[in-house]
């Protein structure tokens, strides 16, 4: 999390703690990793879901109603809130019985001091370590609680709560002994427990997304403004903020559910456009013309149902995934000079449509990039998707910025 947005939770805690609020941080593990974890007693929950709001936070889903998600696109990033209301609810999915409620807050501090004590965050270290996949990114902060003093008997009796072996796990932590070295055992009830770990929640998940299912949206532009590259930088950057990214390649230059590319062989084009190598032999890219009135008006067809096709594999898995990115979509076919414009508007609106984000640069600035191309070839793009009016974001693709403009974008879509 960057220094602003450290500031902002802060700024936030501070206006709970001013509000009567009673609230504690789990751990605060939040400032390295944007994720905040924090327990609101439940006669506190209105007035502080009225302060996220006026920070600029919103509520996403409304299941399970005793462990919240609040969201906000906030200085370039994507902020989770995760609100466990009435206490601790003992991991993803409210709990079910794992361990019950633990640790509601009974009065209100101040915000540096809203956090729970080294023991109880220590318990839930544990407990989150011995239970949860990749272990190992809860090591450091184990190894800054151990530093701090640790009240035996209070650990061993929280311990009790799910471990068989508490008196030996407060051994090894009070001697510092390394989170690998210590043997966690689970209670008979918590390992029937866990075994059913986030599978309610999970169920009803895919209910809501059925209903909310997860936007598509398609990243389009001319050649060389970079789309390939926002692909993959917005997916880092949404699934370094705890979101489910699907990436699916989908130009129309190999078709991927018709057998069709092997019948391209049998025509002739009637202009050859192309640009040669820097020693003037061989052709780098070359752009084909046909001006078959004939094949120009059936060639958005064998399109339109070679993306229609994908369409009905692409979409069923937004109830899956938080977010389908697309690197390209049907209306590339507008840069054509091959396909009659007319037919393909219509087509376009008989297509199930994504969102559409537009990247667009300056044609020296492509040339540069992408020096296959001819200047003309690339101004006919930049022009061609220029007219159009289906996007709902178009961003110029000239500094880093331009994928913080389509991840703020995105947030607002999840």
């Amino acid at each position: 999390m960057n220094a602003k947005n450290v500031e902002k939770i802060q700024s936030i805690a501070s206006a709970c703690s001013r509000a009567a609020v009673k609230y504690r941080f789990i751990d605060m593990r939040w400032k390295q990793r944007g994720d905040v974890d924090i327990i609101v007693a439940h006669d506190s929950i209105q007035r502080f879901e009225q302060i996220l709001d006026m920070h600029g936070f919103t509520r996403k889903g409304l299941w399970p109603p005793q462990s919240r998600t609040y969201k906000a696109f906030l200085n370039d990033e994507l902020l989770s809130i995760g609100a466990h209301v009435g206490g601790y609810c003992g991991g993803f999915g409210g709990g079910l019985g794992r361990l019950g409620k633990l640790f509601e807050p009974r009065t209100v501090m101040p915000a540096e001091k809203a956090c729970l004590p080294i023991e109880e965050q220590l318990f839930v270290l544990l407990y989150k370590y011995a239970s949860r996949a990749e272990p190992q990114k809860y090591e450091a902060a184990y190894h800054e609680l151990v530093c701090k003093p640790v009240a035996r008997d209070v650990l061993v009796r929280l311990c009790r709560l799910a471990f068989r072996n508490p008196a030996g796990i407060a051994a090894d932590v009070i001697a510092k002994k390394p989170l690998p070295q210590i043997t966690l055992r689970f209670t008979l009830f918590q390992t029937i427990a866990l075994s059913f770990r986030g599978k309610p929640n999970k169920i009803a998940r895919r209910a809501y997304r059925v209903f909310w299912p997860g936007p598509v949206i398609a990243i389009v532009g001319c050649n060389g403004t970079g789309k390939s590259t926002m692909v993959k930088l917005l997916k880092e950057k949404l699934e370094a903020e705890n979101l489910d990214v699907l990436t699916v390649y989908s130009g129309r230059i190999y078709f991927q559910m018709l057998p069709i590319n092997w019948l391209l062989r049998f025509f002739t084009p009637d202009t050859i456009e192309s640009k040669k190598s820097t020693d003037g032999q061989t052709n780098v890219r070359e752009v084909r013309i046909f001006h078959s009135p004939i094949l120009n008006v059936i060639a958005p067809f064998a399109y339109y149902l070679e993306y229609f096709l994908r369409m009905v594999k692409i979409y069923p898995k937004r109830v899956f995934h938080d977010v389908v990115l697309m690197d390209r979509s049907f209306i590339d076919v507008f840069s054509s000079p091959n396909l009659n414009k007319k037919v393909c508007i219509v087509l376009f609106h008989l297509m199930p449509q994504p969102k559409h984000v537009l990247l667009v640069n300056d044609a020296a600035v492509i040339a540069q990039r992408r020096p296959e191309f001819m200047m003309k070839h690339i101004q006919q793009q930049l022009d061609a998707y220029d007219a159009l009016p289906y996007y709902v974001l178009r961003v110029k693709t000239d500094s880093f910025e331009a994928v913080n403009a389509v991840a703020k974008k995105v947030a607002e879509w999840v």
